[in-house]
């Protein structure tokens, strides 16, 4: 049996020291140590869609290689989008990306005294429940030798002390265990608004992981460096938002624009100067290559009256065109007018309420409207919907006469 304990001792020691060794070795420092660095946010470019982040940080390095990690970031960062600058005498030997998910984004001032109000009044809490269960024993143990005298029984006296004791005492422990339990509750609310208040000022942020951007440099000697990280972030934005203000009926309206601006990157803003933008991060910066519009214009004629173009969807040669004739006096529709394509075999006359509705060749390019007792009137077609207003002509009707045929004349003599 010794024996068999022995080699258990030896078994259990050997097993220790291959596992504890190897740690050891691993625990020794190296030349490539990381050297975390704790950056502050000093600017940020809001975009309507995105952020851009600038953060800075001063660092001490030492001679040889550092590797530095930039720590307590957001975790939504484009990586394609990290741009590092420094100065100092030191070399930038590589950039790269991770995702800390061990280590948590730590918590804000306001937070951290959230959390010390907690723990205090967490103290307080047990202290009050230790006293609830010290009261309870002791109600216990008064209530298990209340039996007096045994079996000489007990003088009336001693049963009056007794009895006195009893319920002075008792009722000293019922008090007391009633304000223990008011204390415990108004401990135990106090605890569940402090939660409350943590978890808002946290906005979710407990437990998620970190960005971080890892930086390898070298420097010949011990020497400051300054470094400007920069990176974009989609969980940003900002929206326009506008104030109307009249101080009278017959004042003039005042306008102006307001940013809602909002950020969900698990990073406070404290203090830091934003800049709002319309432009898109993600696009090229390049200028694009414009072409020049030539606009043409026809010849304009002169007219005796008035035409009047609506302009809707431009079109130099809309397939169909409409519109209505009208009276220059009157504004009444005028009733069968005749519209002309010039050059074209192409017509129609308006409706009874002066509309028209006429297709068009692609060739054509002036529409004409006559009506007898009126100017005509013509104009380009440039548009789908084209009005014509007339005005009544000052020239007399020629005399109209009448005459029939001689074979009309004989055949009404027969009848």
């Amino acid at each position: 049996m010794h024996y068999a304990t022995s080699a258990i001792q030896a078994l259990l020691c050997s097993v220790f020291l291959a596992v504890v060794l190897p740690a050891a070795a691993q625990d020794e420092p190296s030349s490539d140590d990381e050297q975390r660095v704790t950056t502050r946010v000093t600017a940020v470019t809001v975009y309507q869609r995105g952020a851009q982040v600038t953060r800075e940080a001063e660092v001490t390095l030492p001679a040889g290689r550092t590797t530095l990690v930039f720590g307590n970031l957001t975790p939504a960062l484009d990586p394609s989008s990290i741009q590092l600058s420094g100065t100092g005498a030191f070399t930038l030997l590589s950039v790269s990306h991770r995702t800390n998910y061990l280590e948590a984004a730590s918590d804000e001032e306001p937070v951290k005294a959230l959390r010390a109000r907690k723990t205090a009044l967490e103290d307080s809490l047990a202290y009050v429940e230790m006293l609830r269960e010290v009261y309870q024993q002791e109600e216990k143990l008064l209530s298990e030798n209340k039996a007096l005298g045994g079996q000489d029984g007990v003088d009336v006296e001693e049963l009056k002390a007794a009895a006195t004791y009893f319920r002075e005492r008792l009722t000293d422990l019922k008090t007391q265990k009633l304000d223990v339990r008011r204390a415990e509750q108004d401990l135990r609310r106090e605890i569940r608004r402090l939660d409350q208040q943590i978890r808002e000022q946290q906005g979710g942020r407990r437990g998620s992981p970190v960005g971080e951007v890892v930086v390898a440099v070298s420097a010949d000697r011990s020497t400051e460096g300054t470094f400007t990280l920069q990176y974009l972030t989609e969980k940003a934005g900002w929206t326009a938002s506008y104030n109307a203000r009249v101080e009278d009926v017959d004042a003039p309206l005042q306008l102006s624009m307001k940013a809602n601006v909002r950020q969900a990157t698990n990073v406070d803003w404290t203090d830091v100067r934003l800049t709002l933008s319309t432009g898109t991060p993600t696009r090229a910066s390049t200028l694009p290559d414009l072409q020049p519009w030539r606009l043409a214009f026809p010849r304009a004629a002169r007219w005796r009256g008035k035409a009047r173009v609506i302009t809707g969807a431009p079109a130099s040669n809309p397939r169909v065109v409409a519109g209505r004739v009208t009276d220059a006096m009157t504004g009444e529709p005028i009733p069968g007018a005749n519209l002309v394509i010039e050059g074209a075999q192409v017509g129609t006359t308006t409706n009874g309420d002066g509309n028209y509705r006429l297709r068009v060749p692609g060739e054509a390019e002036t529409l004409r409207a006559t009506f007898v007792g009126y100017n005509s009137l013509s104009t380009p077609i440039t548009s789908e919907r084209i009005d014509f207003v007339l005005k009544a002509s000052n020239a007399k009707l020629d005399e109209v006469v009448v005459r029939s045929s001689s074979r009309d004349a004989s055949q009404g003599q027969r009848s």
